[in-house]
Order: structure tokens, then C-alpha cells, then sequence
């Protein structure tokens, strides 16, 4: 069937919702959208799209989604470079480090910029390459407010962002609501558990596995199992 309108017209205006599509047939057309976070952002304004479409989340490799049948080399591929695609399959570490410089480019100096009202956006690279060393641990804002120099809500509100931008994620510890919101502290995780092997592939290969990658991979497993729980039961 001939779609009546241009494809990459389509594409291009689809997060701004400047093209509105009108046709008899369209409707037996499915399209599938990918892309960064701003998808996250762009869904929760606008005209709503309810009953329209279905929104779900990529998250990285598992070791069986790597290989159905997976050996020792799938293994240590994926703690070398992490369950993002590209840099797992390419799985080249010269490849891995400039995909990451140009990851944390795009999230900080492009998504962050344009979705949120940050004026000191260089004082979240410096959040960014410090949080590997806080990952498995209870994460102490006040510790990192006291690094940065900025105050406590800054950086929580800094720590949001990253979450809602998929580098980092954190979970509260099991106790009854009150304990949890006074005394506990959360603990930090990244969707990218590469970053911590002290940091990069090449210090995996010289058996200098931080103990924090199986911690980070095995929460960030639940989390998606999590996700994939409320994504059947809503």
C-alpha cells in the first residue's frame, strides 16, 4: 500500500507533533519509534495518545539475550563492555571508549541542555564521572553536595535527571516506610556497568574486576524484570 506522506517529513516533525496525519488508511499502519530519553520527556506533553500507542523500555543485554547458550567469552565480553548494543557486539575497546565519550557528550551537553533548566551543566559531567566510584554503596548526598559545592538539592535534583536521562538508577533498602525515608540510604547503580571496572575494558583483562559489577548487573536485572512485570500486569 502507498503511504500518503512523506516518510522522513514523518520522522523529522514526529516528536515536535508539527505534521498531523490525516488518511483513510493510516490507521492499518504501525510504526515503530525509537530513540533517547527525549522520547520520555516528549510523551508527557502534547496532545495525549492514549489507547494510540505502547511504550516500552530498551534495556541492556543480559548474558542470555547475548548468547542462548552462553560460555566463559560471553561472560566476560559482557562485563567488558557492558549490555549497551554497540559496543558489546562491536566489542573492540578503542570502538568502546569513544562511543562512551560521545554518549556522555549527547546526554549532558545535548538532551540535558535542551530538556532541562540547568546553568551550571558542566558541574554534571563532573557528577557524572564521579558516581562509578559511589555505585554499590549507600550514597551519600551530603558527601557529594560537600565535593561539588552546591547545596542538597541541587544534587538530588541532578540525580533525578540522571535517572530519568537512563545513565544511573537507585534503589531504597527493604524496611518499613519511616526507617526507610529517615535513616536509610539509597544505593546507586548505572545502566552501564562498564564504567566501573576502574574504568574500562582493559582493566577487566588485566583481572582488576571491581567487586561492584556483579552487584550493578544483578540489580539492574531486577529493575528490568520490574519493568517488564508492570509493562504485562497495567
Amino acid at each position: 500500500m502507498e503511504i500518503p506522506v512523506n516518510l522522513k517529513e514523518l520522522c523529522s516533525n514526529f516528536l515536535s507533533k508539527k505534521l498531523t496525519i490525516r488518511s483513510s488508511g493510516i490507521s492499518k499502519i504501525s510504526f515503530i519509534i525509537t530513540g533517547s530519553a527525549r522520547l520520555d520527556y516528549y510523551r508527557k506533553g502534547g496532545d495525549s495518545l492514549q489507547g494510540r500507542y505502547h511504550y516500552y523500555r530498551l534495556h541492556p543485554f543480559s548474558l542470555t539475550e547475548l548468547n542462548s547458550n552462553p560460555d566463559k567469552k560471553d561472560v566476560e565480553t559482557l562485563l567488558k563492555f557492558g549490555g549497551f548494543p554497540e559496543p558489546l557486539l562491536k566489542a573492540e575497546e578503542k570502538f568502546w571508549r569513544r562511543w562512551q565519550r560521545e554518549r556522555l557528550q549527547r546526554v549532558i551537553y545535548e538532551d540535558i541542555r535542551d530538556l532541562e533548566n540547568i546553568k551550571e551543566i558542566s558541574m554534571l559531567e563532573l557528577l557524572a564521572h564521579e558516581l562509578p566510584n559511589r555505585v554499590g554503596s549507600p550514597l551519600s548526598v551530603k558527601n557529594i553536595k560537600e565535593m561539588l559545592q552546591v547545596a542538597h538539592e541541587t544534587v538530588e535534583r541532578w540525580l533525578q535527571i540522571f535517572e530519568r536521562m537512563y545513565y544511573s538508577f537507585r534503589i531504597s533498602p527493604y524496611a518499613p516506610p519511616k526507617i526507610r525515608a529517615v535513616k536509610k540510604e539509597q544505593k546507586l547503580y548505572l545502566w552501564d556497568w562498564s564504567l566501573l571496572s576502574d574504568h574500562g575494558p582493559a582493566c577487566i583483562k588485566n583481572s582488576r574486576l571491581s567487586g561492584s559489577i556483579p552487584d550493578n548487573i544483578i540489580n539492574k536485572k531486577i529493575l528490568s524484570l520490574i519493568f517488564v512485570i508492570k509493562s504485562v500486569t497495567v
